[in-house]
């Protein structure tokens, strides 16, 4: 996306003028004509309406992150992403950024000892959402991502009962919990949430790594085509079309584990 982002602005600066950044109604116009990504504009018209409400403080060399944070919150967009887009608009406005200096914003969620739907509770050495009670049992989310990893180790045609993930999450990843704590988890069985039970759970599915980085996470459904996995990107949005299965690296990749288990 902030590829297309960047050769959207690029090309109306070229076309258009720097000045046109301090315009809201001419920069709609110019975004509504050179790109059909409705993300790309309203997420560029947010930056640069934030921006016009702060030039008086351009003194402020952290403005920008300021800003940044400032439109996470308002309007529940990943950090990731703002700090992306108001990057983008403060270079071709020529404001001053720091971004190499801030950390994103994570404030640690209380745990609690109560297996309750929406409670965080601490299991092993992770932190999890309780999506659902029934029966003397629960099931758990991961409250961030734990890792990043490929669902598959190649690029083929593969189902969640044969893929390397699922092995993973099994054995190196079950081992991680004690002897005792093992004996909670229902069938032995770790794995990924399917886009069902998402709907079903009604799952905030917005994500952070540990760093507190927004990143897009697996569904054990598979995609479109047999080579690749739905996933649930940065923003939150379940992408049913999937990605190649094979796909590691950076941000991506990451890894939710869910489980039953016994309370």
């Amino acid at each position: 996306m902030f590829n297309v982002l960047n050769q959207v602005l690029q090309k109306i600066k070229l076309d258009l003028g720097t000045e046109i950044f301090n315009d809201n109604d001419r920069l709609t116009a110019a975004l509504n004509d050179m790109t059909d990504n409705k993300k790309v504009r309203n997420l560029t018209r947010i930056a640069v309406c934030e921006l016009q409400a702060y030039q008086r403080l351009k003194k402020d060399n952290h403005i920008v992150s300021t800003l940044a944070r400032e439109m996470s919150d308002d309007y529940m967009i990943p950090y990731e992403i703002t700090s992306d887009v108001m990057e983008c608009i403060a270079d071709l406005i020529g404001h001053d950024t720091h971004f190499n200096t801030l950390t994103p914003r994570r404030t640690k969620p209380e745990t609690s000892e109560i297996y309750a739907p929406d409670n965080i509770v601490s299991f092993g050495i992770y932190d999890w959402r309780v999506l659902a009670v029934q029966d003397n049992k629960a099931l758990l989310l991961s409250e961030n991502i734990i890792t990043s990893r490929p669902y598959h180790f190649e690029y083929t045609d593969i189902v969640w009962e044969d893929c390397t993930l699922r092995h993973y999450l099994n054995n190196d990843f079950r081992n991680t919990f004690s002897a005792e704590e093992k004996e909670h988890i229902i069938d032995h069985e770790i794995f990924l949430l399917s886009i069902e039970e998402i709907e079903k759970y009604k799952v905030r599915s917005q994500a952070t790594t540990e760093d507190g980085i927004a990143a897009w996470w697996w569904l054990r459904s598979q995609g479109d085509d047999t080579d690749c996995a739905a996933y649930v990107n940065a923003a939150g949005i379940i992408n049913t079309d999937g990605i190649s299965v094979n796909l590691t690296g950076g941000t991506g990749s990451g890894v939710r584990p869910a489980m039953w288990v016994t309370v």
